[in-house]
C-alpha cells in the first residue's frame, strides 16, 4: 500500500525512484521509510530547540495545501492492484521566516512552522508562543514581525508580543488592497 509523503503527494515507490535516479543506485522502500520516520523526530526536536541567535525580523504567513491520507475505500490502480483511495483535506502551514545578520552575512531561513486547520488567532498563537519559548522576543534581539492582514494573525501578534516589537503589515498586501486587487490563490495569506 503506498504511503503518501506529507505535502508532496508522492508514494514511497515514487520517492524511491527519484532518490535512486539522484544517487545513481537503487534505494529501497525500507530505507526511504526509515529516513521519513527519522525526520519526524528531528522536526519535533527542532520545534523546541532554543535559538542560538534570535532573528531581528520574523515574517509570518500561511501556505494552504491539501494533505492526503489513505482512505478506507479500496480501488484498483492501472495495474489492477487493490489500493486504498486517497482522501485530501485543506490545511494551512503557518510559517515563520527569520531574517538576521550572522558572521557579517545576511541569513534567511524558516525558523518554525505548524500545520493548522485555519489561520484563526488561536492557531497562530500556538506558533508565536513557541517562538517566544525558544527565545524570539524583544529582550533577545527581535525587532519586528512582518505579516499579512489575513485571518487572526494580527490578534495573535497583539496577544503574544503586545507593543514589545514592531508589528508591520506586509506592504505588498496593502498595495494590492489599495489597487482593489484580490490576491490569487498562490498569494493567499
Amino acid at each position: 500500500m503506498p504511503v503518501s509523503c506529507s505535502g508532496c503527494g508522492q508514494s514511497l515507490r515514487e520517492i524511491c525512484d527519484r532518490w535512486s535516479a539522484t544517487v545513481g543506485h537503487p534505494v529501497g522502500l525500507r530505507t526511504v521509510n526509515e529516513r521519513i520516520n527519522q525526520l519526524e523526530l528531528l522536526a519535533k526536536q527542532f520545534h523546541h530547540t532554543p535559538f542560538k541567535q534570535v532573528p531581528e525580523v520574523i515574517q509570518l504567513d500561511g501556505i494552504w495545501v491539501t494533505i492526503t491520507k489513505q482512505g478506507e475505500v479500496i480501488v484498483h490502480d492501472q495495474r489492477n492492484r487493490a489500493r486504498h483511495e486517497r482522501e485530501g483535506k485543506k490545511m494551512v502551514i503557518l510559517v515563520a521566516l527569520g531574517f538576521w545578520i550572522e558572521d557579517g552575512k545576511e541569513k534567511r531561513e524558516v525558523v518554525d512552522w505548524q500545520i493548522a486547520e485555519s489561520e484563526k488567532h488561536e492557531e497562530w498563537k500556538v506558533l508565536l508562543d513557541r517562538l517566544v519559548e525558544r527565545g524570539a522576543k524583544a529582550d533577545n534581539g527581535l525587532k519586528a514581525i512582518i505579516r499579512d492582514g489575513c485571518g487572526g494573525l494580527g490578534r495573535a501578534v497583539e496577544l503574544v508580543y503586545a507593543q514589545s516589537v514592531i508589528d508591520q503589515r506586509c506592504i505588498f498586501r496593502q498595495h494590492q488592497e489599495c489597487e482593489g486587487q484580490e490576491p490569487n490563490r498562490t498569494q493567499r495569506g
